[in-house]
């Protein structure tokens, strides 16, 4: 398999930086663009999170809950995760899926995106 040359990071930068660019056009001020690439970016780790927990058994979330409660690390957290057989990129995927639907149909409370069109303050 060919070497991967960009990180999650990186392409999660991207997927965002593209999202904005899309519903506002590429005319925007720095930190308005910085300020909804942030909130939007909190917005998907949270769905994100949201989609694993909902693709685990109950047995498997209540465990979760335990060991997140012990403070689980965050590599014991991977390592938990890679062995309930949840289908890791299926969830990212619905949580990117859902964050642009909502985003570009200007649903969801992301105050940043508010009065913004076409780069501009409305």
């Amino acid at each position: 398999m060919p070497e991967n040359k960009y990180t999650s990071e990186e392409v999660l930068a991207t997927f965002l930086d593209q999202l904005i660019v899309e519903k506002n056009g590429e005319e925007m001020d720095f930190k308005k663009r910085s300020a909804i690439r942030r909130e939007l970016r909190e917005k998907l780790e949270v769905e994100i999170d949201g989609a694993l927990v909902d693709a685990l058994t109950d047995e498997q979330a209540v465990e979760l809950e335990k060991r997140m409660n012990d403070n689980m690390t965050e590599d014991e957290l991977s390592e938990f995760l890679e062995n309930t057989g949840v289908d890791y990129e299926a969830a990212v995927l619905r949580a990117l899926d859902k964050i642009r639907e909502e985003y570009l149909r200007g649903a969801g409370d992301l105050s940043m995106t508010e009065g913004v069109e076409n780069g501009r303050e409305a």
